[in-house]
């Protein structure tokens, strides 16, 4: 061991590096072979989830925007109140 690495990680880097040269030393941990390949980071959200989200969401941004007029304030201020 030199340098605080092992030989047998070196040796592995050199034959990365001989079988596909620089391309052969990039890390590819965790990396998918493909489109489409590995498993998803997320489950997908069903349609009616995603739509009942999405309205409170939009439900919330009108609430702030109203109570922005209400107080003379623009949204940059990011004023919090209740309805």
């Amino acid at each position: 061991m030199k340098m605080g690495i092992d030989d047998s990680l070196v040796r592995l880097w050199v034959k990365h590096f001989e079988a596909e040269g620089l391309k052969g030393l990039e890390d590819k941990k965790g990396k998918a072979k493909g489109p489409g390949m590995g498993r998803p980071r997320t489950r997908p959200e069903d349609p009616e989830t995603k739509i009942k989200r999405l309205e409170a969401e939009n439900e919330i941004l009108k609430s702030s925007y109203r109570c922005e007029r209400r107080n003379g304030r623009c949204p940059e201020q990011q004023k919090v109140c209740s309805d």
